[in-house]
């Protein structure tokens, strides 16, 4: 994801590439970044130290992973300057603030303390289709907001929301491409079932959820319902197979899916919370 959002900026023109360090301890990762003419390096310390007084990080990593890397941050001039801009899974713009700089957020020896900003973005940024949402710290400024909404506009759609709301957005739209997938997965099973080859019936498949797709996403004045009704006659195909779904109460599944993918992210916020350091 992160190298995603690299590329995206790189390719809009957001950012020269020579202003930007990527950080990885993955040497193929940042063979594949430093082609776009980044500095690329395995050194977080020494990226941060050659970074500009203000320059925002971009915090891409695993929650488990965010301890060693916030001491690095704490421990620099740098940290308590720009913003921290985290695209981690769970973890709340406090939590990542009181990792940095203590319970408070306040650091020991700048004014104001680590500003952040918390985005969720979902998988086709990497086709820059995605779906961002945006969050801010206590102490992040509207200008800091402001440049991470431009950082992943170059990545497809963003929006802001209240913090309260990010788990609910990770179980509508994180998750939400696998709820197409598995829709994609089914439809393409049944096309096996009733004479296609599988490779046919997966192309059909796949270009008929894209051009619907499509046409949700160029139809924002119609609803998805409405949509649906201009597809489904009385009494014909669509009607019987619709008939099929509302008996097996497939809306309310989805219901209760999503709710429990909102549940376990606020489950797995609680376990992925780091210890602030002393």
């Amino acid at each position: 994801m992160g190298g995603a959002i690299v590329r995206g900026v790189v390719r809009a023109g957001l950012l020269p590439a020579a202003a930007i360090a990527a950080v990885d301890s993955d040497a193929s990762k940042l063979a594949a970044l430093a082609t776009l003419g980044v500095a690329a390096t395995t050194d977080l310390a020494a990226a941060i130290a050659a970074a500009r007084p203000d320059a925002a990080v971009l915090v891409a990593v695993k929650p488990q992973s965010f301890a060693a890397l916030a001491g690095v941050l704490a421990s620099s001039r740098w940290s308590r300057q720009g913003p921290v801009v985290s695209i981690m899974a769970g973890l709340s713009t406090t939590a990542i603030a009181a990792a940095i700089n203590g319970p408070d957020g306040a650091s020991s020896g700048g004014a104001g303390g680590v500003r952040v900003i918390r985005v969720m973005p979902n998988l086709p940024v990497s086709v820059g289709m995605g779906m961002s949402a945006l969050c801010s710290g206590n102490r992040a400024t509207s200008e800091d907001l402001a440049l991470a909404e431009r950082i992943f506009a170059t990545l497809g759609q963003t929006i802001r929301i209240e913090e309260r709301l990010m788990d609910a957005f990770t179980a509508l739209a994180g998750s939400g491409p696998a709820y197409l997938f598995y829709l994609a997965q089914a439809m393409r099973n049944a096309g096996e079932s009733l004479g296609f080859d599988a490779t046919t019936a997966d192309a059909v498949v796949r270009a008929t959820l894209r051009g619907s797709a499509e046409l949700l996403a160029t139809s924002p004045a119609t609803s998805a319902e409405a949509l649906r009704a201009g597809v489904t006659s009385q009494g014909g195909t669509t009607a019987a197979a619709t008939a099929v779904l509302d008996e097996a109460g497939v809306i309310d599944s989805f219901l209760r899916a999503i709710t429990a993918a909102r549940d376990r992210s606020v489950e797995l916020a609680a376990l992925a919370a780091p210890s602030a350091p002393r």
